[in-house]
Order: C-alpha cells, then sequence, then structure tokens
C-alpha cells in the first residue's frame, strides 16, 4: 500500500507564504498559495494507492471539503494535530501506519517541482530503505518517506533553519536508520523562487514536445503572472 499525504494549509491572506507575503502583498501572496496547492493536488491525483491531505487549521474542514468535491479529486482529508512541525509530523505517520507493509511519503506544499515520477522515485527507493528525503536547496526537505515508523526523525530538529536536513542525516545515521535521498528541488518562498518558477514553466511549456502544459500548471502559471505584473 503506497499512501501519499500532503500538508495543506488554509489560504488566509496573513497567514501564508509570509516571506512572499512581504514583496508582493497578503492577498496575492495567499492567491499564489492557493493556486500552489491546487496545482499539486490536481497533479498528483493518481499517484499512490491512496491520498490524504492533512490540513489546518482544524475549523477549515469545509473549505477543504469543497476545495476537492470542486475539482473532482480523490483525495480524503484528516486535520494535522496540534504542536510544531516535527510533532505534526509524527502524529501524520503515526495515523497512516496502520496497514501492513505500508509505504508513506508526505509532501509539502511549496516545491512545484513534485511530479509523478518523484513519487514513484520516492516509493521504489523505500522498497530498500526505512526513510526517503527530497532535499531542498534551503537546506530542508520537500519530502518525507517511511517503509517503517521512525518518528526520531523529527525529534531534536530546529525547524525552519538551514540545518534541517544535515540534523536529520545526523540522527538517521546515529540510530542506524537505512535512507536514500532524491533530486535537489526549490521550495518557493522568495519572490526571486517565484520569479524562477515562472521562467521555468514558460520555457517547459515551449519545449513540450506535446505544445500544451496540462490544465493544472496553465492555471498555476496564469496566477503567478497576474501576481508578478502587479508586484
Amino acid at each position: 500500500m503506497n499512501r501519499l499525504g500532503l500538508f495543506g494549509k488554509f489560504w488566509e491572506p496573513g497567514k501564508v507564504k509570509t516571506r512572499l507575503a512581504s514583496k508582493i502583498g497578503n492577498l496575492n501572496a495567499a492567491n499564489v498559495y492557493h493556486a500552489f496547492l491546487l496545482n499539486l493536488l490536481r497533479n498528483l491525483n493518481q499517484c499512490g494507492d491512496c491520498r490524504t491531505i492533512a490540513y489546518a487549521p482544524v475549523e477549515k474542514e469545509s473549505q477543504f471539503q469543497d476545495l476537492i468535491q470542486q475539482q473532482g479529486l480523490d483525495w480524503s482529508i484528516e486535520p494535522q494535530q496540534d504542536g510544531g512541525l516535527g510533532e505534526r509530523m509524527t502524529r501524520f505517520f503515526e495515523s497512516q501506519f496502520d496497514a501492513q507493509n505500508a509505504k508513506i511519503v508526505l509532501v509539502g506544499s511549496d516545491c512545484l517541482d513534485i511530479d509523478a515520477d518523484t513519487l514513484e522515485q520516492a516509493f521504489a527507493m523505500l522498497n530498500e530503505n526505512e526513510v526517503v528525503l527530497g532535499p531542498s536547496f534551503d537546506g530542508g526537505y520537500y519530502l518525507v518517506g517511511m517503509s517503517a515508523y521512525r518518528p526520531e526523525i523529527f525529534q531534536d530538529i530546529a525547524w525552519s533553519t538551514e540545518t534541517v536536513l544535515a540534523q536529520t542525516i545526523e540522527r538517521m545515521t546515529a540510530e542506524g536508520i537505512s535512507y536514500s535521498q532524491l533530486e535537489q528541488k526549490h521550495d518557493i518562498d522568495h519572490l526571486e523562487d517565484l520569479i524562477r518558477l515562472r521562467d521555468q514553466m514558460v520555457d517547459t511549456a515551449r519545449e513540450d514536445s506535446a505544445g500544451e502544459p496540462t490544465a493544472a500548471d496553465a492555471e498555476l502559471l496564469q496566477v503567478i503572472q497576474s501576481v508578478l505584473e502587479q508586484s
């Protein structure tokens, strides 16, 4: 059983993408984040055997349920638990490890380079390893997966720092946990990240032999271009 999870926050202005908001404004940042979330949900809608959005805050259940129903998506939802990021990820993996031989992969909603191939590689790596990580260029990771419940990888980590990945690897080495790493990718946290993503999507659309981006990617690009024109 390959299980995919995605951590998502409600797209309230002033509560999401705050570093990006300092350059483009709270409303634009919220619109961009909503577009990120929707793009990933649509593009990953057939990945794994089942898919779960772990959402926050808990009182926004109906908004996430409406999002799924309106888009015709095949995702279930469950609230994130209270606590810091490490505690919330620990509780998510704990809730998912109720099936024998499960492989569980969790992604965030800040990396738009995650696609079906990325997840296929991650699940394949879990055939031989207890943990898989997708390192990001900012020193953290955009993906974490487990084939065995190893919550210690989330303990005593200085979250939201450039040493998250290094600390996690140090912990796994000390605990004798087998792991593998995917290709390094970019999170979208700053204006220059958003510009790079826009340019990358434009170039990809030009080079695509099929000639047209997916509907999800076309809509995301439209939102990004609109926001950048206003900034």
